[in-house]
């Protein structure tokens, strides 16, 4: 792929080292080098963060003049030389939902007239400061904006955005996920914030809910 570009930032990681170019406006790209400067490999996107030296967390790049922007993330596994997609999950209920809420506001007029895609699986999805990582637990977690722009007016005035908390483990190597609603946090988890949850007891977001 074409990684041509300014190289915005340069992490090492053990034996591994990551040039992070400029592509365009949503489009970046990571070059992966080993410590002697061998290529490994390059993969569209931005760095968000690292699993200690065995896997490198991606934001991909989308295409800039598109009407929405989703947020698709890769996990890089260095031993292995390849990337699985992790976000989004084939399975999220949250997610569903929001498209649902979505789907019955779409204006086809609007959609042609703006030569929209109007898909309402694919709507802005942003990531809300950072990821929170924990290497011991080969754990990752962050907090997604869900909005309806890019569907008409009536899209976006009568659906709400929306913030959801998701976080991602790796499990004989298979990454699971578990997504939830941020009130959940300290009434079923006992936890302040993301970075609590992670960083403390990230399995806990796994275990099956307990009903009275």
């Amino acid at each position: 792929m074409d990684c041509l570009g300014s190289a915005l930032r340069i992490r090492q990681r053990d034996d591994t080292i990551y040039i992070e170019t400029h592509v365009g406006p949503s489009a970046g790209c990571v070059i992966i080098l080993s410590s002697l400067l061998s290529f490994k490999a390059a993969t569209s996107g931005w760095l968000l963060g690292l699993l200690g030296s065995d896997y490198a967390i991606i934001r991909r790049s989308e295409i800039h003049f598109m009407s929405v922007q989703p947020l698709h993330i890769d996990v890089f596994d260095i031993a292995h030389n390849r990337s699985v997609e992790v976000y989004p999950p084939k399975e999220d209920v949250l997610r569903q939902q929001y498209s649902h809420l979505i789907q019955a506001r779409i204006s086809e007029r609007w959609c042609m007239e703006n030569n929209a895609q109007c898909d309402p699986d694919n709507f802005d999805t942003d990531i809300n400061g950072g990821i929170v990582v924990n290497e011991a637990a080969r754990a990752f977690g962050f907090e997604a904006i869900f909005d309806a722009g890019g569907f008409g007016e009536a899209a976006q005035k009568q659906v709400p955005s929306q913030r959801v908390l998701y976080i991602f483990r790796e499990r004989g190597g298979a990454w699971q996920h578990h997504e939830f609603d941020p009130a959940e946090l300290q009434g079923r988890f006992g936890a302040l914030s993301m970075q609590e949850l992670v960083t403390r007891n990230p399995d806990a977001a796994f275990e099956p809910v307990t009903r009275k």
